[in-house]
């Protein structure tokens, strides 16, 4: 397949396009910075130096290609971006058989509570992230109506190669002596390897039912005290942890400081039944933080 990726030289995207051409794909790649052209180059990767605001840069390559996975966010304005992005792919889509896979996200499940969510769990977002949901919903009501081939993929925090949510942990352990959470660090996070999430990214496209929702969870569950006392342990702190005022964290980091205090417990069970999806890490997420690629060298 030819398939266009938007953010494939971020974290997760690298991770998904040499899933894709291990497979033999042909993968056209949009990054917006310049320094990423020659690492995707080096992937097999046709770059596409545009921003994704700038749909006039790049979409003419929907028109080439099989398949889309969208990956990108913008940080300055998400939501208006993302839903130009989805409108650009569905005019060029829509009422074609390509297949689009569109990433969403768990955090759009809100606090789910001690029962492991599901994809019929109902969406309870935090204000900031209500137009994720909202998407959500428009992109299957455009599989019925217009016939669009769409999977959605929501993955759980994602780790692994040093990277994601929880480098934070291990960054502020390494800086300052000692791993710093929000709040009490008693919630819990919903886990998934980055190279797990890549595998269910490449059973979506070709294996995904069309207008069905995916949750990428690989079914881990740690608090994040847990993270981040084996984030400190990794770093060489001897497990010493600090706790963040959520108001104090709020300041600095704007909203996303809610959404990381989220308490959440997520099921990948739909992927593993209907996909095949098989997550084969070599590490959970508190031994990559105390052992493996977060971990002092």
């Amino acid at each position: 397949m030819k398939i266009f990726i938007t953010g494939a030289a971020g974290y997760i995207g690298k991770a998904v396009c040499r899933r894709l051409r291990a497979d033999g794909h042909e993968i056209i790649g949009l990054t917006h910075q310049q320094g990423h052209v020659q690492l995707l180059d080096e992937m097999g990767v046709k770059a596409v130096l545009a921003d994704l605001k700038s749909a006039d840069q790049w979409k003419k390559y929907l028109k080439e290609v099989d398949a889309a996975i969208h990956l990108a966010q913008d940080a300055q304005e998400p939501a208006q971006v993302d839903r130009a992005t989805v409108d650009t792919i569905i005019d060029a889509f829509g009422g074609t058989n390509k297949r689009f896979v569109y990433t969403s996200g768990v955090w759009v499940l809100g606090n789910t509570g001690p029962e492991r969510a599901s994809e019929t769990t109902p969406a309870n977002p935090l204000p900031m992230l209500e137009w994720r949901a909202d998407t959500e919903k428009r992109l299957v009501s455009a599989e019925e109506v217009k016939h669009l081939n769409v999977v959605i993929v929501r993955p759980a925090i994602v780790y692994g190669e040093g990277g994601g949510i929880p480098a934070m942990l291990a960054g502020s352990a390494y800086e300052s002596g000692a791993a710093r959470y929000i709040g009490d660090g008693q919630n819990t996070w919903p886990m998934v390897e980055v190279n797990d999430l890549a595998e269910l990214y490449a059973l979506a496209l070709t294996e995904g039912e069309s207008g069905e929702i995916y949750n990428a969870a690989d079914d881990q569950s740690y608090t994040v005290k847990e993270l981040a006392e084996a984030a400190s342990e990794g770093a060489g702190r001897g497990g010493k942890t600090e706790s963040w005022p959520k108001k104090e964290a709020t300041k600095e980091m704007g909203p996303v400081a809610e959404a990381l205090c989220l308490n959440q417990n997520v099921s990948g069970a739909k992927a593993r039944e209907f996909l095949g999806w098989e997550p084969k890490a070599p590490y959970n997420a508190v031994e990559d933080l105390k052992l493996g690629s977060y971990a002092q060298g």
